[in-house]
């Protein structure tokens, strides 16, 4: 099963810690290599992944964050890996990168269809298993005025935005950028990307929610968005699950 979203950096750093630990208590080898923009420039403070070229992706895959010149080390259990950029994460400005899997010599894929498995023994250290993104991301903000039934600005609200076939929600670390006290909301999205947009307020049982709103990359909005927060439980719950499974529609897994 694929993570979906972990809300704070601190507790992803520590899961990312763990897992590489895990593999280093018993056999493993290393997978090192770089992760270079379609500029050829290195790319620091995204995550690289190694996850299981067959079979069931595990929960905790081993991953690290790219250095200052865009380099990685895994420490992975023996087996078959694809290895893969912001395998669980939206791109950002300081690293717009989508999900790109290492393809050998050449540029990266944004699909695991096109990914090159590596395989990785026991004590072996694999080199040079460079990552070079495709595309150039270019940035574009969407603004957001997040309001409640009444159609008055709602500063308590936030709001998400969901990459389409690509994982992670476009936000802050726990995914959500909140409304300011005008109830105005601005989120980093890209250009060329379809995204889902959604707000909402409140948390468990009593969090209402804003009817989502699909971005077609070929007519993003220009003005301020208008999301009015006046949905309940449990049509909340499924635009979540919706959002999820949109996120993960490109990457379907045989277990």
């Amino acid at each position: 099963m694929r993570r979906w979203l972990i809300c704070c950096s601190a507790l992803l750093l520590l899961v990312s810690t763990k897992s590489v630990h895990a593999a280093q208590d018993g056999p493993h080898g290393t997978v090192t290599g770089k992760l270079t923009g379609a500029d050829g420039k290195p790319i620091a403070s995204a995550w690289v992944t190694a996850i299981a070229s067959e079979g069931e992706i595990d929960a905790t895959n081993p991953e690290q964050l790219t250095n200052d010149d865009g380099e990685f080390s895994l420490d992975v259990p023996p087996g078959k890996y694809f290895i893969v950029a912001n395998y669980d994460w939206p791109a950002t400005e300081s690293a717009p990168v989508l999900s790109t899997y290492y393809a050998g010599s050449g540029p990266g894929s944004e699909a695991e269809t096109g990914a090159k498995a590596v395989e990785v023994k026991n004590n072996a250290k694999v080199k040079n298993i460079d990552i070079k993104v495709s595309r150039v991301l270019t940035p574009k903000y969407i603004e957001v005025l997040v309001t409640g039934p009444d159609g008055k600005p709602l500063p308590s609200g936030d709001a998400y935005l969901t990459q389409i076939n690509q994982p992670g929600i476009a936000g802050s670390d726990s995914g959500a950028t909140y409304a300011d006290k005008s109830g105005h909301v601005k989120l980093l999205a890209f250009e060329g990307i379809d995204y889902q947009l959604w707000a909402e307020n409140g948390i468990g049982k009593a969090k209402t929610c804003a009817v989502m709103m699909k971005l077609d990359k070929t007519h993003m909005p220009t003005g301020v968005v208008t999301m009015q927060v006046d949905q309940q439980q449990p049509t909340c719950s499924k635009q979540e699950d919706a959002a999820r499974n949109a996120a993960y529609a490109m990457q379907p897994r045989a277990s």
